[in-house]
């Protein structure tokens, strides 16, 4: 019944140990998790800020593993000015790359509700998702 995730072809070895993932080069650390770190990075050829984020997958058990790719799959569907948007998904055989929209003014909990992503609020307050997608689904009905 589910169809199984599109992935992006593995990134090269390489390209994962210095400045950059896949095409993109990495600038900064601009937040940290448990097993998570977001990276702003840009894409070498448009030059177009990005944030990465680099999911540790030795550190998640196989229930967590699970939720990020069903959380990616969320991701891919919701269009909306206050969810930040996931561009692409890399994956090798420790890590998982998420690139998304860069959202400069910050997150929900810094800045009056700019902006959400979705991962992260999942992760941390997993018992409000519900919530969460029922007003996203309110939204879409308007």
């Amino acid at each position: 019944n589910k169809a199984p995730l599109k992935r992006s072809p593995p990134i090269p070895p390489h390209e994962c140990q210095g400045p950059r993932v896949g095409h993109y080069e990495i600038e900064r650390t601009i937040g940290k998790g448990n097993f998570a770190v977001v990276k702003l990075a840009t894409h070498i050829i448009t030059k177009a800020k990005v944030a990465i984020k680099i999911v540790d997958k030795t550190q998640l058990d196989d229930e967590n593993l699970k939720k990020i790719f069903r959380e990616v799959q969320i991701m891919k569907l919701l269009k909306h000015p206050h969810i930040i948007r996931l561009y692409q998904v890399m994956e090798t055989e420790k890590m998982i790359y998420l690139v998304t929209e860069y959202a400069s003014g910050g997150e929900i909990f810094g800045k009056g509700f700019p902006v959400l992503t979705l991962i992260g609020f999942v992760i941390v307050f997993p018992f409000t998702v519900f919530i969460f997608l029922f007003f996203i689904f309110l939204a879409f009905l308007s």
